[in-house]
């Protein structure tokens, strides 16, 4: 990692990498420019964000006050710069959630013990309580995300697809 927040792209995708554990006030302003000044870059289609700690959840920290906090500053920055998808993990479940056009995904299946969902929020598309992780796909005119358990069986049906 070359920096505690940074953006590279891979193929069609810019992805940025936002330190959620350290957030602070000139991070957000890092982003806000970042987002805007590749909000028409040239090659690239889909813009990701993507850091530790979701910005909704249903999960055990759906209270926790960081998420709050997230979810306050970067809900309209997202909405405003036609941001894609954010990934996070933190809670140890895997869930799809949807809120004002963008997509959150929490990849939290692996490793430590999973945690049941606390109760589905209203954003909340899909939630699996087991180990699996995220297999992310994305060229020029797709973005698939797929949660797969370890049996390599895709959870999620329909899978989240986005296209442009």
């Amino acid at each position: 990692m070359p920096a505690r927040y940074y953006t590279f792209a891979a193929g069609p995708a810019r992805f940025f990498a936002i330190d959620t554990e350290g957030w602070s006030a000139a991070q957000f302003e890092w982003l806000k420019q970042e987002l805007f000044k590749t909000r028409n870059e040239p090659g690239i289609r889909w813009r990701i964000v993507y850091g530790h700690h979701p910005m909704y959840t249903s999960g055990v920290h759906l209270n926790e006050r960081r998420i709050g906090a997230l979810r306050r500053e970067l809900t309209p920055l997202f909405k405003e710069a036609g941001m894609d998808l954010y990934i996070a993990g933190h809670d140890h479940d895997l869930e799809h959630l949807r809120a004002g056009g963008v997509e959150y995904l929490i990849a939290g299946g692996g490793g430590a013990k999973s945690r049941k969902v606390r109760h589905a929020e209203p954003e909340s598309l899909f939630h699996a309580t087991e180990y699996g992780f995220l297999d992310l796909t994305v060229d020029e005119h797709a973005l698939t995300a797929k949660f797969l358990n370890t049996q390599l069986t895709s959870l999620e049906n329909p899978e989240v697809r986005l296209t442009k």
